[in-house]
């Protein structure tokens, strides 16, 4: 009998040890390549440069290996913006494994500040790029990044881009109506509004004007309207977000 239960112990500790392995979202699925190019050394100057050149700004993971717990944890998070920003044309992404390719960063070493290591870089940072910075101190990197919203606030404010498209998809109910009283004002407002945020200067000059704690929440809204405005100056009317079934244009 003490030999049947020490085998039932065993088997359902091994049972919930299997369950909690699995809960884990892999690091790297196979679908994550669709929209991520994994960089080495031999290509990683030249990808980032390349994406600074076509005006993208290009988010980079760095994991120390494919077994660290914290990236584990916070792959879904990262997972999750790869896809939904996949049709976006202001981002594109990519992934480091530093255990195969360590020392491919020259100058300071991702991960000093917790795994992963999210660095971006555009124009703005040029090819030595900027590391996320943590906005919420209480939380370890990986709890941090994990959280979707989250990843989707830093990417969009990052890249002065939004998620939302003209179609609908992705916007809340601010940003619909945002689409919908632009449309409704017409061109010659619309280039009027783009024009006031269409710069760095500009866009500097606005954030001078707020507390530091608010940037960071302004420069996202900043973007998110001044990629709205650039998709509604490139509209062609097909696919159109509409209002009671008919298209604005």
């Amino acid at each position: 009998m003490r030999y049947l239960t020490l085998l039932l112990v065993f088997i359902v500790g091994a049972t919930t040890v299997q369950a909690a392995a699995s809960s884990v979202e892999s690091i790297y699925p196979d679908e994550l390549w669709e929209n991520s190019v994994a960089l080495t050394k031999s290509n990683f100057d030249s990808t980032i440069a390349s994406e600074i050149s076509k005006g993208k700004t290009l988010f980079v993971r760095f994991i120390s290996s494919p077994n660290c717990r914290p990236s584990k944890k916070q792959s879904s998070g990262w997972n999750y913006v790869v896809a939904a920003f996949k049709d976006n044309a202001d981002v594109s992404f990519a992934d480091v494994d530093l255990k195969k390719e360590h020392k491919i960063v020259s100058g300071g070493q991702p991960g000093s500040n917790g795994w992963p290591a999210i660095r971006y870089y555009n124009q703005e940072t040029g090819v030595k790029g900027a590391d996320y910075v943590r906005r919420r101190p209480e939380l370890k990197m990986s709890e941090e990044l994990k959280i979707k919203e989250n990843m989707i606030a830093y990417v969009e404010s990052r890249a002065g881009t939004t998620m939302c498209s003209l179609k609908g998809d992705g916007c809340d109910d601010i940003e619909k109506a945002f689409v919908k009283e632009m449309r409704t004002a017409g061109a010659s407002v619309q280039s009027s509004a783009l024009a006031s945020i269409g710069t760095t200067e500009k866009v500097d000059k606005i954030l001078s004007m707020v507390d530091d704690s608010l940037k960071w929440e302004l420069k996202r809204w900043i973007g998110q309207r001044h990629s709205l405005l650039k998709l509604l100056a490139n509209e062609k009317c097909e696919g159109a977000l509409v209002d009671e079934g008919k298209q604005q244009c």
